[in-house]
């Protein structure tokens, strides 16, 4: 996306409206740039989400879609927001997991001292036999990723671990022990 936001969030959008449906009822109102809807595999066909986005030419274009009071697609009247520009989170942490228990955050900072590790997080689960894990933040992401190709498989204070690349930010919240978030997100069971 430019510096500038000039696309709009659409939801409430009919199942059987195709892209070009989309594009077309946006480019009465101002030019369009480009159209789409998000779709997804459902027992191996390619079905419409329901929502999509439409990126105008300009600023003033967005402006216009935001206030065209109801716009129909295939008979469905839709809802227009302004997307929220994408954020583009820091890839600097890694996940290191099969860590013998006892170890610290010093003696992981001290082990990836090349790498420049900023902070590290270490999580004990609750248990027995279940080996503590932990996210390291590195300086940027070259040094996480040179930590990662160099560190697959490492060992520390005798136990084998490994070093992978997080898919969650550094910041992220850690679950309370003995709870997932699957579970958190559940609702209760009697």
């Amino acid at each position: 996306m430019s510096a500038q936001n000039t696309s709009i969030f659409v939801n409430n959008i009919a199942f059987s409206a195709s892209t070009q449906n989309l594009g077309d009822a946006f480019a009465a109102i101002a030019p369009v740039k480009s159209a789409r809807i998000i779709t997804m595999r459902y027992r191996g066909k390619i079905m419409s989400r329901g929502f999509g986005f439409v990126e105008f030419t300009t600023r003033e274009g967005l402006e216009k879609a935001l206030k065209a009071a109801p716009v129909n697609i295939n008979g469905r009247a839709v809802r227009v927001t302004e997307a929220r520009p994408q954020v583009r989170r820091a890839r600097d942490t890694a996940f290191a997991s099969l860590l013998p228990a006892g170890i610290t955050e010093d003696n992981l900072k001290s082990f990836f001292a090349n790498y420049k590790p900023i902070n590290c997080k270490i999580i004990t689960p609750r248990g027995e036999g279940r080996l503590p894990y932990a996210f390291i933040q590195f300086e940027n992401e070259e040094l996480q990723s040179k930590a990662v190709k160099e560190n697959g498989k490492f060992s520390i204070n005798g136990s084998n671990s490994v070093l992978r690349l997080s898919r969650r930010p550094f910041n992220f919240p850690i679950p309370k022990p003995g709870r997932t978030f699957r579970r958190l997100n559940r609702a209760p069971t009697a």
